[in-house]
C-alpha cells in the first residue's frame, strides 16, 4: 500500500493495516510505502518523525526518497495498492482504499 501522511482516507486505513501486519501466517507479507518529498509528502526527517508519533507499531514503512516507485507504477494520488510476486515485480495495481480482506484476495490470486 502507498499512501500519505495528508491523505485521511490512507490515515483511516492504517489501524486496519497495523491489524493484518500483526497476523502470523498470513503467506504474503504487508509493506507500505511512502515517497517523502513527493506529491506533497513531508520531507524524509519531518515523517520519520511524525511517523514515531503514531500508535501503529506492526506496518512496515518503506521510504521511496527519489520517487522511483512512484514513477515506475504511475501514481496518480493516494492510497494506491501494489502486489508483487517474490521477486517483487509488480503482478497488479490497484488504486483506492482497500480493505483487510479485499487485500487477502488479490494477495492469494
Amino acid at each position: 500500500k502507498m499512501w500519505a501522511s495528508w491523505c485521511p482516507i490512507c490515515l483511516a486505513g492504517l489501524a486496519e493495516i497495523d491489524d493484518l501486519s500483526a497476523e502470523k501466517n498470513r503467506g504474503f507479507e504487508v509493506i507500505t510505502i511512502v515517497s517523502p518529498g513527493h506529491k506533497g509528502e513531508k520531507s524524509p526527517a519531518d515523517f520519520i518523525e511524525w511517523y514515531k508519533g503514531l500508535e501503529y507499531k506492526n506496518i512496515k514503512v518503506l521510504l521511496d526518497e527519489n520517487g522511483d516507485i512512484i514513477d515506475r507504477v504511475h501514481v496518480r494520488g493516494y492510497p494506491f495498492n501494489l502486489f508483487l510476486d517474490s521477486d517483487l515485480n509488480v503482478k497488479k495495481t490497484v488504486p483506492g482504499h482497500l480493505g483487510a480482506e479485499q487485500i487477502r484476495v488479490f494477495a492469494e490470486k
